[in-house]
């Protein structure tokens, strides 16, 4: 545990209400330019100075920085991947993609149109496509999965992309196989439960 001088600035939230001294707030603003970009952040400064920051916990040090930047004393901490805005070139690739693969199918869409997509994942294909519904853009899908390959120009497509739609493909057959037969299975064994009621409500009506 380390003595913090009583006349140390306080710093909200702060572990038992003890006071960050001027020392913990130099080593934890070097502490995030060294680490800066790294995950998890705090862990990492706490680790670097275990014997100064032993009292303290990662929320401490987070909430400290925090007011830190609030009143002046620390640089705000930037992200090393800011957002970058989608170009109508980009949203168009989306909604033609949709078209073609549906909206489950985003590592091909950005597959399909690489060099449009080439800097953005999947992952943001799918926040696209859901930004652009809650602005009341409107999604033209294929109807019919079966009927993929001739909404898409196969000479288009790369080896890879084709297998992958293949396989998709074959998956949603197989799935539908299952569904129908569980469906089949479900409806025999209700129908033999309801033959069985309706035997005994005729043996219940004729009596002994």
């Amino acid at each position: 545990r380390i003595d913090v001088p009583a006349t140390a600035a306080a710093c909200p939230g702060e572990t038992h209400g003890m006071h960050f001294s001027d020392q913990e707030k130099q080593l934890l603003k070097d502490g995030v330019k060294e680490f800066y970009g790294q995950h998890p952040l705090w862990k990492k400064i706490k680790d670097k100075y275990p014997e100064v920051f032993a009292a303290r916990t990662t929320v401490d040090l987070k909430d400290c920085y925090r007011n830190m930047v609030k009143t002046g004393a620390a640089d705000a901490i930037k992200s090393k991947h800011p957002k970058v805005k989608w170009t109508p070139e980009e949203k168009d690739a989306v909604k033609e993609g949709i078209k073609l693969f549906g909206t489950n199918a985003w590592a091909t869409i950005k597959k399909h149109f690489g060099l449009i997509l080439e800097r953005r994942s999947a992952n943001q294909l799918k926040d696209c496509h859901r930004t652009m519904l809650r602005n009341g853009v409107v999604f033209e899908e294929n109807a019919d999965d079966d009927d993929e390959e001739k909404m898409v120009d196969d000479a288009l497509l790369s080896p890879e992309t084709k297998a992958k739609l293949e396989q998709d493909k074959n998956k949603k057959k197989k799935k539908r196989r299952r569904s129908s037969t569980k469906a089949k299975q479900f409806f025999n064994k209700t129908s033999a439960i309801a033959t069985a009621l309706g035997r005994g409500r005729k043996k219940i009506k004729k009596g002994p």
